[in-house]
C-alpha cells in the first residue's frame, strides 16, 4: 500500500516557482513574528503565570521562574524564543500571535503537552528568498494531502471500497 501511495502521490509532488511566489503573496509569508514563550504543563501553573502577568511582572522574569521543558516538564529557567510565519506549526500559536500588537501576550494557548503564553516581541518583513524553503515545504504538505485524498477517492470509486481516512493515515 505504501509503495502504491508513493507512486500515485509522492511522485507527482512537484512545486513550481510560480506556486511558491503565489503562496508567498497570498499566504502572508512576507512577515514573521518573533515571540518570547513560556510553556507550563499544569493548570495551577497557568493560573500562577496569568496572575503574574496581570500583576505587571516582567514577562522574562515570569519565564525564568515558571517556564518548563515541553518534553520533560521540568523547569528550564528562562523563556524560549520562537519565530512564526502565519502557517507555521503549531498553527494555533502562529495564528494567535500574527495579529497581536507588539508587546501583547497571547495565552494561555493549549497545546497537546500543556499551555503556552507568547509575548510578541517584534515583526519583520521577510523576502521571498528568505521564506522560499518554508513556503515550499508547506506547499508540499498541502499538495501531498490533497493528492492522497484524491487517491483514496479513486480507490473507493474504482473498487467500491469504503476507506476510513484516519485509519488509512495510520496505515501509511
Amino acid at each position: 500500500v505504501r509503495e502504491m501511495l508513493h507512486r500515485q502521490v509522492t511522485a507527482r509532488l512537484t512545486i513550481t516557482p510560480e506556486e511558491v511566489e503565489g503562496e508567498y503573496e497570498r499566504g502572508g509569508w512576507g512577515e514573521e513574528t518573533r515571540c518570547m514563550e513560556i510553556f507550563v504543563s499544569t493548570q495551577p501553573r497557568v493560573e500562577t503565570v496569568r496572575d503574574s502577568i496581570a500583576a505587571g511582572t516582567d514577562f522574562a522574569e515570569i519565564g525564568r521562574l515558571y517556564s518548563e521543558d515541553r518534553l520533560f516538564k521540568i523547569p528550564v529557567g528562562s523563556p524560549q524564543f520562537t519565530v512564526y510565519a502565519p502557517k507555521d506549526p503549531p498553527r494555533r500559536i502562529a495564528e494567535a500571535v500574527s495579529d497581536l500588537p507588539v508587546g501583547t501576550v497571547a495565552g494561555p494557548l493549549d497545546v497537546p503537552e500543556g499551555y503556552i503564553f507568547a509575548k510578541v516581541l517584534e515583526r519583520r518583513r521577510v523576502t521571498l528568498e528568505e521564506a522560499e524553503s518554508k513556503v515550499t515545504k508547506w506547499l508540499q504538505g498541502a499538495k501531498r494531502e490533497a493528492l492522497r485524498d484524491m487517491y483514496y477517492i479513486s480507490l473507493q470509486n474504482s473498487f467500491g471500497l469504503e476507506l476510513d481516512r484516519q485509519g488509512m493515515d495510520l496505515l501509511m
